[in-house]
């Protein structure tokens, strides 16, 4: 019996990459006439009338392309482009904010956006991180980001380079010799090993066109290199940025952090760290602390001593989360005598840093220095501790946060 066949020609379509990000342009499929062989009328008389027919071939439609957002406005917006700058600062929240700037290389200002700033020592709307827009073609799209490592490194812009800094990181960016894009200048980390021996990687470039040269592999050549680039941030324009909804810190006023147990050694060494380590970084909403007890001795009265990772977080409230701001490792020995009803802390030995990290650890903690290395190398247990100290100040004070954040990373639920 003779059957009809059908011949389906696809054709895959075509993709085009356009300036501000990704636009698939898809060309019609052309579908090649099916092939029908004839049948003769006796054949067609000889197929039985319940036969059913075969189903239809049906070309599956291509997925839509998911949506992936390159920052906080963009998914607020729910797109990746925008016609004005004015409608891209539309849908900024109270609370973030923008800055116009100029950069060498750049047709036009430059447009940064940021979710939270605060107020450094000179008065400026500054910010750790921030996205670039520019106009490109009538578009205003994604040009560029930076990020920075605390509040002790603002973004700043002398308008030719952009700096982002942080305690183990440096990178700075120009504009491509393109004309329409951000790419990294400089960019040095360094990282110690176990014992405190500093290895430096990264590269520079002197123009925009340029590939760049390797870090030195000598670390005394690299850490002049890293040196000298810090010691020159601090003469580079901070960006000052506009917030909407006026005062970033209006109406956000927290309570100050209290120590919620029982035991009066530790509410002690809480307050030390909140009120001794926490004057080290600029003013946030709160400061809450996180302490990794390794063991305390109370044998001597006029002596306890309470051996530990002592951690500073100093945080600003948005809606209902903690997004942390600035903060450090203090690991060392606190020591603390009795004084009436309480205790007071009478000095502090802390673990030096850089290549002096694993022996004043060993003599600071002696026989307990497998215990220190084993309770700092937890990262799950401690930010479950991190995590249950915060949950506590916020019952405390019955707030209505639910979350804490550090940036470029998710949020945090609290339990």
């Amino acid at each position: 019996m003779n059957r009809h066949y059908l011949t389906v020609l696809l054709l895959a379509a075509g993709m085009t990459l356009s300036a501000c990000g990704n636009s698939a342009n898809e060309s019609e499929p052309e579908t090649a006439p099916a092939a029908v062989e004839e049948e003769s009328t006796a054949a067609a008389e000889e197929t039985p009338a319940t036969e059913t027919a075969e189903p239809e071939v049906q070309e599956e439609a291509e997925p839509e392309e998911e949506f992936m957002p390159g920052s906080f406005v963009e998914e607020s917006a729910g797109k990746e482009t925008f016609e004005s700058f004015d409608e891209l600062i539309s849908y900024l929240k109270d609370g973030e904010a923008y800055a116009y700037f100029d950069i060498e290389g750049f047709d036009g200002q430059v447009l940064a956006v940021t979710d939270g700033t605060f107020e450094d020592l000179e008065g400026h709307s500054a910010a750790i991180d921030a996205t670039f827009y520019g106009d490109i073609g009538g578009t205003v799209c994604f040009i560029g980001n930076a990020f920075g490592g605390g509040t002790a490194y603002p973004i700043r812009c002398d308008g030719t380079v952009i700096y982002a800094a942080g305690n183990h990181e440096y990178q700075s960016e120009f504009m491509g010799s393109d004309g329409r894009a951000l790419i990294v200048k400089d960019y040095i980390h360094v990282d110690y090993d176990e014992n405190g021996n500093a290895s430096y990687s990264g590269f520079r470039r002197d123009t925009s066109s340029s590939e760049g040269e390797d870090i030195p592999t000598d670390p005394a050549e690299a850490e002049q290199i890293f040196n000298e680039l810090f010691a020159g941030l601090a003469d580079k324009p901070v960006l000052d940025f506009t917030v909407v909804g006026g005062n970033p810190r209006a109406g956000r006023d927290l309570p100050v952090y209290e120590y919620t147990g029982d035991d009066p050694v530790m509410a002690e060494v809480h307050r030390y760290i909140v009120e001794e380590l926490g004057t080290h970084y600029d003013k946030a909403d709160v400061s809450i602390p996180c302490v990794t007890e390794v063991y305390t001795d109370r044998e001597n009265k006029d002596d306890i001593v309470v051996y530990g990772d002592f951690w500073i977080y100093n945080y600003d409230l948005l809606d209902n989360t903690l997004m942390m701001m600035s903060g450090g490792s203090y690991p060392g020995a606190i020591h603390l005598k009795e004084d009436g009803d309480g205790y007071t802390v009478t000095s502090f030995d802390q673990v030096e840093d850089g290549s002096g990290y694993t022996p004043s650890a060993k003599r600071i903690f002696g026989e307990h220095y497998d215990a220190f290395e084993k309770a700092t190398s937890d990262d799950k247990k401690k930010e479950e501790l991190r995590a249950q100290t915060i949950a506590d100040y916020v019952a405390a004070n019955g707030l209505s946060i639910t979350q804490y954040q550090d940036y470029g990373w998710d949020p945090v639920k609290l339990p």
